[in-house]
């Protein structure tokens, strides 16, 4: 990433949309600032409050007073309070409290405490054997110095959004909790935490400082990155033998595994649950559709063959995305099947940095790395890019990676490969018994500096990519195994129902 972001005065903007595509800026001033001696330092991460029947807009932030923080530095006491605004005219003006702040700081010594969200859990209050929507629920992210990340839990009734009553620490997984490779690192200490129920299954959105990254998949190259992610764990509630509420986690994920940050999710009344969040180094905001999903795997090798259902939670683009393709350059392509007697890359007509690709790809026994190069130059005969963002999935590491080493010529920009666990299934016909590998689905789309990868509606990564203004080429890539070269034309791998968007929308006035 570019490091020339430099932290100001921390302050909120409003923006409203009525798609999540088109965004209005309401006022170029701050919508809250930092002009009050509890929050001098910043207006950090917070939320809104369910509406009440009053049509009062109840808004809840970290109100900071002394900086720098950071999990790694000694934590100062009253450097992070809890306050609250309102508004009466739908958002359009704020009003902070008199009382603020509302809760002066954490319950014991902390890693961080800061990050607000509130929301109804009827699921909690079963646990604590409350009437249902007497109360809203509330998590603060952080951690506890010498033991665990974890967000702490308040509640408070839902006619007083002033009194906050703590009930306990939720988590209690210890550092760099990782039960699987496919789960990603929980770190050392947590930031924006939310939580939602899909399908009555708790899932809590967490954001991970001090990560322990996977140092095979990372390159030297400054400047350095944050170590973080954005994660999700499933999980269920229960109580401790002092009572309090817990975290017992099911299984868990990675929301992203690129630069996607401070995820931040919300329901819609059409029925998705949606997440939006941050780019590092950049200002746009991606919006992910969350949704759980079920797949059937076949374990075969020295294992029983029988099938098993397995659920996880399920990321994909949303809907609206397809507002982006009016007027765009459409153009379905060919089926494309590689061999091992034939070249292994072939480019696509494409000519701009703004674009969606869908593509299913259908891996066989010979298939070492299949995928795209985007953003290259002309090259020579022997499709030798000097410049190129390659994304690659390797059947045998499950591996999906965006390898950024050659995607630029600018200096000082952090070109180590963006990498994650991916595993395509084994899946068994019901009705014949066939067993086949799960067919690649990928959806990738382009704009400018920002790249987006999903795979198989529970993968993605976003990164960034600094290319010259004339590398605007794209190529698909089939490698083969070293020992499937031979006189035999056999195929590698073959990609199918390829469709081009180019040109995605961008109108005037849009952002």
């Amino acid at each position: 990433e570019f490091s020339i972001s430099r932290v100001g005065d921390i302050s909120w903007g409003h923006a409203v949309s009525k798609d999540l595509i088109a965004w209005e800026h309401i006022a170029d001033s701050p919508a809250l600032k930092p002009d009050t001696e509890y929050d001098c330092q910043g207006i950090f991460t917070g939320c809104m409050a369910p509406v009440g029947s009053d049509d009062i807009i109840t808004i809840f932030y970290t109100s900071v007073s002394h900086t720098p923080i950071n999990y790694t530095l000694p934590y100062v006491r009253g450097c992070e309070t809890l306050s609250i605004a309102t508004s009466t005219d739908r958002g359009l003006t704020r009003v902070k409290s008199k009382k603020n702040p509302i809760v002066a700081g954490p319950p014991l010594e902390p890693t961080a405490w800061r990050d607000p969200f509130v929301d109804s859990w009827p699921q909690m209050d079963s646990l604590l054997d409350r009437k249902t929507d007497d109360y809203v629920y509330g998590v603060i992210a952080g951690g506890h110095s010498q033991s665990t990340p974890t967000c702490f839990l308040y509640s408070y009734k839902r006619n007083d959004p002033t009194a906050w009553e703590y009930l306990g620490s939720l988590a209690n997984i210890g550092h760099n909790y990782r039960p699987s490779r496919w789960s990603g690192d929980f770190g050392v200490s947590w930031e924006v935490c939310n939580f939602f129920s899909l399908q009555d299954t708790q899932f809590m959105v967490v954001n991970a400082e001090g990560c322990a990254l996977e140092n095979r998949y990372l390159k030297e190259s400054l400047p350095a990155r944050p170590v973080r992610q954005a994660l999700w764990m499933a999980f269920d509630l229960v109580l401790s033998n002092q009572g309090e509420p817990k975290m017992a986690p099911s299984f868990s994920g990675i929301l992203d595994h690129g630069c996607y940050y401070a995820a931040m999710s919300f329901f819609d009344p059409v029925g998705c649950h949606y997440g939006d969040g941050c780019l590092r180094m950049t200002p746009p905001v991606i919006n992910v559709h969350f949704k759980v999903g079920r797949v059937v795997l076949l374990c075969l090798g020295n294992y029983e063959a029988k099938t098993f259902t397995v659920s996880t939670l399920g990321i994909s683009p949303i809907k609206n995305l397809t507002k982006l393709h009016q007027n765009s350059l459409y153009r379905r392509i060919p089926d494309m099947c590689f061999a091992t007697l034939s070249s292994t890359r072939h480019q696509l007509d494409i000519t701009s940095r703004s674009f969606e690709i869908q593509v299913d790809i259908q891996i066989t026994e010979l298939t070492e790395e299949v995928g795209l190069s985007i953003c290259h130059n002309k090259g020579d005969i022997n499709y030798d890019y000097t410049q190129e963002a390659i994304i690659s999935f390797s059947p045998e590491s499950e591996r999906l990676t965006v390898d950024r080493l050659k995607s630029t010529t600018v200096n000082n920009i952090n070109t180590s490969p963006d990498s994650g666990a991916h595993t395509l299934f084994y899946t068994r016909d019901p009705k014949d018994g066939v067993v086949k590998l799960e067919t690649l689905k990928l959806r990738i789309f382009c704009d400018n500096s920002v790249l987006e990868i999903f795979a198989n509606d529970r993968f993605a990564l976003i990164s960034r990519i600094y290319p010259d203004t004339s590398s605007v080429k794209v190529s698909l890539i089939a490698t083969p195994k070293q020992n499937a070269v031979s006189k035999f034309d056999n195929i590698v791998a073959k990609f199918t129902t390829i469709q081009i968007w180019e040109n995605l929308l961008n109108k005037p006035g849009d952002q």
